[in-house]
């Protein structure tokens, strides 16, 4: 459920870069408070412009992906 619901969202903020539709607060206050909410926008739109602005390969998206799934496993288990 978790993975399925970032992985949807991961895919918002990326319409939202795209100038499109972007993800609500509303479809994840039960996951994080507001100011957290900002945070997580915040890092992962981060890391998609840092994805971009390097111009990286499929395989250093697949890296930059595993890397973000260990902190998100890490921060998890922190909770």
């Amino acid at each position: 459920m978790i993975e399925f619901s970032l992985f949807q969202l991961v895919h918002k903020i990326i319409d939202k870069l795209l100038g499109r539709r972007g993800p609500l607060y509303q479809d994840y206050s039960n996951v994080w408070s507001l100011d957290e909410w900002w945070k997580v926008n915040d890092w992962f739109r981060d890391i998609c412009r840092a994805c971009v602005r390097q111009n990286m390969n499929k395989e250093e998206e697949t890296k930059m992906a595993k890397f973000v799934c260990s902190v998100l496993a890490r921060k998890l288990i922190d909770i």
